[in-house]
């Protein structure tokens, strides 16, 4: 109930959600088939409402819907676990800026890394 619950709250779709909600960026039909078998474990609701919002905020920020493949969402998350994920969200407010789609998770990070520095803020971040 909880992860229909979070993918309505949010707007995210239901496998996206389950990645969330699990911290597991790795496959999202995996993390679906875990909740058909009983086997889904929230990890950290509040960790993954910080996410979801970044989510919410960079998903406004893509139109190529480059925010829901694998590798935004890693680097998403990437972004999250070091403890930039509200600076980043703060600058694509501050600086619309769009978030274009990518070849890989290190393209994204790089990509992410700009937009934190962005009119000078956040000079030591650093991912790529």
């Amino acid at each position: 109930m909880i992860l229909q619950a979070f993918a309505k709250e949010y707007r995210i779709s239901v496998p996206i959600s389950a990645m969330i909600l699990e911290e597991d960026y790795t496959v999202s039909k995996m993390a679906v088939q875990r909740f058909y078998d009983g086997k889904f474990e929230v990890k950290d609701l509040a960790r993954a409402e910080q996410m979801a919002g970044l989510v919410t905020v960079i998903r406004k920020h893509s139109p190529d819907y480059a925010w829901s493949s694998r590798d935004c969402i890693r680097a998403m998350a990437r972004i999250q676990e070091l403890g930039y994920g509200k600076a980043l969200s703060d600058q694509l407010v501050r600086y619309p800026t769009m978030v274009t789609r990518q070849i890989n998770l290190r393209e994204y990070l790089k990509q992410f890394e700009y937009i934190l520095k962005l009119g000078g803020n956040n000079k030591d971040a650093a991912f790529a």
